[in-house]
């Protein structure tokens, strides 16, 4: 919370719009960002960062790029299903529609209603749909990775997940408008 007792999000980026100008780490009030030659231990060029609409909504398998955007954020949301009233307020609120409603059991009535199913390849962990859920069924959940997996991983198409350490690397750092080698 702020110094106004309001929620502060975490922020989240999109390192295939960033240009790597170091603004956000000289202006950061806390140093929270950095910049480091470190930073991008990726098999693939910044090249291939661009993505068509369509190849982001459904890539197919004879697209050349290498990587899938899946969800970075540390978080997302999860349910309570035997809480959830079926509002909807969830999927309306979405900005990237990464949730549909779908029937789910009522506990409370034994009758059918509908609950938000999620697909955490399109969510941000914005926590939009959580901050308007009437009843507080939906929570922020921490994403763990499976077997004490730590790191950065590029997983390609065909959902092979590799240790950037063991895949040939092609490290480039970008500082200040120059891209070292």
């Amino acid at each position: 919370m702020d110094e106004n007792k309001e929620v502060v999000r975490r922020p989240a980026v999109d390192i295939g719009h960033c240009l790597f100008c170091g603004n956000c780490s000289e202006y950061c009030p806390t140093d929270a960002w950095m910049f480091s030659q470190e930073f991008e231990h990726a098999d693939y060029s910044r090249e291939d960062l661009f993505y068509h609409a369509e190849e982001l909504k459904k890539p197919d398998d004879e697209s050349d790029k290498k990587i899938v955007l899946i969800n970075r954020i540390g978080e997302h949301p999860t349910l309570e299903v035997d809480v959830c009233i079926g509002c909807k307020k969830c999927e309306r609120e979405c900005p990237t529609r990464c949730i549909d409603m779908v029937d789910g059991p009522n506990l409370r009535k034994g009758k059918p209603i509908v609950i938000p199913e999620f697909d955490y390849n399109k969510c941000i962990g914005c926590q939009q749909c959580v901050d308007v859920c009437p009843v507080d069924c939906l929570h922020m959940e921490e994403v763990g990775w499976p077997d004490g997996m730590k790191g950065f991983y590029n997983i390609n198409f065909e959902g092979e997940v590799k240790l950037l350490e063991e895949a040939e690397p092609q490290i480039r750092a970008v500082t200040s408008g120059r891209s070292l080698r």
